[in-house]
């Protein structure tokens, strides 16, 4: 089944960490804390947003041919469906079959 601890062991556990956050902040180190994330792992550089952003208004790129400059650039590899994730949620998606650019 479950691998039980003794509830004095949570406790215990609990009292530990509340009475170094007390040590070390005092009684602002007990208040709660938020569980949001400090840092987001995934998130793209502004850098590379706004490349991705330029090449599609003054060039007319596909998502695949968009993607290779930012490796070029910035040394940051990013997919094909990332940078169409990118441009779906600015609103710059694929344009209506009728008003493709003729190349």
């Amino acid at each position: 089944m479950w691998n039980r601890q003794p509830i004095s062991v949570l406790i215990r556990d609990s009292l530990h960490v509340w009475y170094r956050r007390y040590q070390a902040e005092g009684m602002d180190g007990l208040r709660t804390r938020s569980k949001t994330l400090k840092t987001y792992p995934n998130v793209s550089h502004v850098g590379v947003v706004g490349e991705i952003i330029y090449l599609p208004e003054n060039h007319h790129f596909e998502p695949q041919k968009i993607a290779m400059y930012p490796e070029r650039d910035h040394d940051v590899t990013i997919s094909k469906s990332g940078v169409r994730r990118i441009l779906n949620r600015l609103n710059m998606g694929p344009r209506p079959p009728g008003r493709q650019p003729i190349y």
